[in-house]
């Protein structure tokens, strides 16, 4: 009885690598130097659109609430019940939104990070500096396009709050029968 040795070579092709059709292109110490500046500017520029886009959610936070609190009840007070709650629900749900909005912006300004870092600490997490500024910008930039997401849907609801005042149907008028006690009213007219 012979066994047969196992054999170690597997039956599978092998893998194929090819090469690129052309070597990378070399960067020059320009386009190095400019992309270095780039993420330089970075953080201050995003940063600087932050602080505008929080100044301008700050005033739309103030006309709201200004005109919310103005108006008062003038505005939905010939409003059915089911018209009231719909518009203190879109406005409400603005003001929310406009409230966050300006959260995420002043975020996206002052960056969100209050505890101290090493440098040992930004290496080991960034690997350098520069990426560590570039990693900020980023996170400040996320923030900010919340903020104008947030500003987005806050006008969309004052606007929607703002119509259905305009347009809902007012609340029919009482009859004077309803209001006035049984006892007080005349009787029926004779058949």
């Amino acid at each position: 009885m012979t066994t047969d040795p196992v054999s170690p070579v597997s039956s599978a092709p092998a893998a194929r690598f090819r090469l690129p059709a052309a070597a990378p292109e070399p960067v020059s110490d320009a386009e190095r130097a400019a992309f270095a500046q780039l993420a330089q500017d970075s953080l201050p520029a995003v940063r600087a659109s932050a602080q505008s886009w929080r100044n301008g959610l700050t005033a739309l936070v103030s006309l709201a609430a200004a005109g919310v609190f103005v108006q008062g009840r003038s505005a939905t007070a010939e409003l059915t019940t089911t018209w009231r709650g719909v518009v203190t629900v879109l406005i409400g749900g603005g003001l929310v939104a406009a409230g966050v909005g300006l959260w995420y912006a002043l975020a996206a300004e002052a960056g969100g990070r209050a505890a101290p870092m090493t440098l040992p600490d930004i290496h080991a997490r960034h690997a350098s500096v520069a990426a560590y500024q570039v990693a900020l910008a980023n996170r400040s930039a996320n923030r900010l396009h919340r903020a104008r997401v947030a500003l987005g849907v806050a006008l969309a609801l004052l606007i929607a709050g703002a119509l259905v005042t305009w347009w809902a149907p007012a609340a029919l008028p009482a009859s004077p029968a309803a209001d006035t006690p049984a006892s007080h009213r005349a009787p029926p007219p004779p058949e």
